[in-house]
């Protein structure tokens, strides 16, 4: 998609206002719950504090301070200690904000505590990354916004800025590396651009693993261009870029696990996870019923559940192939690619909001959602569904977003867990909170949401005022429908003792919380 003179520019200011609201929505919450701290973001915390703290990345060191290190962990065959049992690109930014967090309670005179580790490399690694793609999107393609605001709060997009699981800092810079890439390919001379695009794209693999098969229709495209003479240096440019975060990869791997090709995937510790990674490749194999089920159908990790919008979008554009633009095309096969990799995972993905595997890909497709509105909207009763599913789709994912990002993989989520949590005021920790409550500031995003929301859904492509009428109230009709259906979801066997476990610890409530841990300095000289 190319914009034209007709096309609307944003002024600056009015990027501003759209990034400062997804600011709110993404990353104004804070759900944390000290005597649980999701075992996803544990090991890489504990790295980020061991690199700043002692200048080692094992994780089982003085720098821990005793705190646990939990399952997500692997063992070195090098030198026998613990690691995260991932790729350690999300470790950089999570190292930037917790160093900078040591430097502010240096200045005020204290220490850092464990809660603010975390939140500070939440921001690092998830919302910031979150925000710096979005910006990115709507400076590139300008009459995208609307869309960009839907991929981004109407599906776990919501859940994972605000979590160091990684996925959105590899979606930064996948989406962001492959763009520079096609714009330096279609120009006489942009090695520069290629190569910080190929850098880019390919350091996303080491955040995910999985971010190597969104490579693949980008790889193509690349080893294509070499057969042109003007856009053979460009390519190689590309590919070199491409070429040093994965030696940089492959000497963490050399150092720590023994080999450039030996994962911490080979060498986990626990006996669960090593079965589950070792079907297949690391896991990966075709797809079966059950993982059918878990990735696209379940209430819990479902695709179909979550995140309708980009499913319907990928499904038109392949449908509608020959009309994309030569961008949207190669979007649009990324996706496809990153969601037949996801259907293939044995692994589930543990605690989770939808199939966070493939949040990596979900915001490729906020551009040819841009160029299939009108198709989408083209009768009204196409207009209602799509403004129906955009608008369940901000429900749940606010909701599980919001209160508690860490779904159990059985039962009713929303009657389970998050609508007793939201009706019971257990509202999480929130910037808003000293002005408006812990309740006051939750729902005052709420507010926010349903507004950027209502803004992304007007400002798309429609015929007349009379179909956006007609779509906005049978939209909310349908949605309402479609939330009152999901409530006949049956819930787990044990979705009481789950739900009165996670009262039983919720924060900031006065009664569940516990001492924090205070990150206090190491004197690593003592013996």
């Amino acid at each position: 998609m190319t914009d034209t003179p007709d096309d609307p520019v944003l002024s600056p200011r009015a990027r501003a206002w759209i990034l400062a609201a997804l600011a709110i929505v993404l990353g104004s919450s804070f759900p944390y719950l000290s005597r649980m701290m999701n075992a996803n973001e544990r090991p890489r915390v504990l790295q980020a504090i061991a690199w700043v703290d002692s200048g080692e990345l094992a994780i089982d060191g003085p720098a821990a301070r005793g705190i646990p290190a939990g399952v997500d962990v692997s063992r070195s065959p090098v030198d026998g200690r613990l690691y995260p049992n991932k790729p350690p690109g999300a470790t950089v930014p999570a190292v930037v904000g917790y160093g900078a967090l040591r430097l502010v309670a240096a200045a005020r005179g204290d220490a850092p505590t464990l809660r603010e580790a975390t939140w500070v490399t939440r921001i690092a690694g998830g919302l910031l990354p979150a925000l710096v793609l979005a910006g990115f999107l709507i400076r590139r393609q300008p009459r995208a916004a609307p869309a960009v605001v839907v991929m981004f709060i109407a599906t776990p997009v919501v859940a994972y800025s605000r979590l160091l699981f990684g996925h959105m800092l590899a979606a930064a810079l996948l989406t962001i590396g492959l763009m520079l890439v096609v714009d330096a390919l279609a120009k006489p001379d942009a090695s520069r651009r290629a190569f910080a695009g190929g850098l880019l794209a390919a350091g996303a693999v080491t955040v995910e693993y999985g971010a190597a098969f969104g490579g693949l229709p980008l790889a193509v495209m690349v080893f294509s261009a070499l057969r042109r003479p003007e856009a053979r240096s460009t390519a190689v440019s590309a590919m070199v870029g491409a070429a040093l975060p994965i030696a940089v990869l492959a000497l963490y791997h050399d150092a720590v696990f023994g080999a450039p090709w030996s994962t911490p995937y080979h060498h986990v510790v626990d006996k669960g996870f090593a079965a589950t990674h070792g079907r297949g490749l690391l896991g990966l194999s075709v797809p079966t019923g059950t993982s059918l089920y878990e990735h696209l159908l379940s209430p819990w990790g479902g695709a179909l559940y979550w995140a309708p919008i980009p499913l319907a979008v990928f499904c038109l554009s392949a449908i509608r192939w020959r009309t994309l633009s030569p961008l949207s095309r190669l979007l649009t096969a990324t996706f496809g690619v990153m969601l037949l990799f996801n259907l293939g995972l044995s692994q589930t993905g543990g605690w989770r909001v939808g199939p966070r595997y493939l949040v990596v890909a979900m915001p490729l497709l906020a551009v040819p959602l841009a160029e299939q509105w009108r198709t989408l909207v083209r009768s009204r009763l196409g207009g209602a569904l799509v403004v129906g599913l955009v608008l369940w789709s901000v429900q749940v994912n606010f909701l599980a977003g919001n209160l508690f990002p860490h779904l159990v993989p059985s039962g009713n989520p929303l009657l389970d867990l998050l609508l007793p949590l939201g009706i019971g005021g257990y509202a999480p920790y929130s910037l808003l909170s000293p002005a408006l409550g812990a309740v006051g500031g939750l729902v005052a995003v709420g507010i926010i949401t349903l507004v950027l929301a209502a803004w992304a859904v007007l400002s798309l492509s429609w015929d007349d005022s009379r179909s956006v009428i007609i779509a906005m109230v049978g939209g909310f009709v349908l949605s309402m429908a479609a939330f009152v259906g999901a409530l006949g979801v049956a819930s787990a066997p044990d979705a009481k003792t789950n739900l009165k476990a996670v009262q039983g610890i919720w924060e900031p409530r006065a009664d569940a919380m516990v001492a924090h841990t205070v990150l206090e300095p190491l004197d690593l000289e003592s013996p």
